[in-house]
């Protein structure tokens, strides 16, 4: 009698344990934390400010390199401000490497000008809950490696 009241009170365990858990997993007796999918931060793109929309624009506003970003809800912008020679042709590239976001930045002309200007660029990042090490790197003109040029690290 008593082998079959532990066997009754098992399946009643099994029966209310291995019930579906708000649509997402199963398990017995299990953390639902266990189970959450870790979603991924992701880039979307980029937009240009500064020299990039304004041709012939020759005035900065700061003088100076700045990085900063701002945060709402799950999507990160990272800006960065570059102030270099005005006929600069900057392009850019990003790669994510688990918790290191890579920004690759390129001088693809050799032209130069007399006048500085602000190239700025507003990255964006979505699902972004964790935090990363944002790392720029820069390439002159015809140089064959791209070097460090700043970090940030968020939060």
């Amino acid at each position: 009698m008593k082998f079959n009241n532990l066997i009754i009170f098992i399946l009643i365990v099994l029966f209310f344990s291995c019930t579906k858990d708000d649509g997402e997993h199963y398990g017995f007796m299990a953390d639902s934390t266990e189970f959450e999918e870790k979603k991924h931060c992701t880039y979307e793109g980029v937009l240009y400010g500064g020299c990039f929309v304004e041709e012939g624009y020759t005035n900065s506003e700061n003088d100076t390199n700045y990085i900063s970003y701002q945060i709402s809800n799950d999507t990160l912008i990272f800006k960065l401000n570059v102030f270099v020679n005005c006929a600069y042709e900057l392009m850019d590239s990003v790669s994510i490497n688990k918790d290191t976001i890579n920004i690759y930045l390129k001088n693809t002309s050799g032209a130069i000008a007399y006048c500085n200007c602000d190239y700025k660029y507003s990255f964006f990042f979505t699902n972004y809950y964790d935090s990363h090490l944002f790392q720029v790197y820069y390439k002159p003109y015809n140089a064959s490696n791209y070097s460090f040029w700043t970090e940030l690290s968020y939060p």
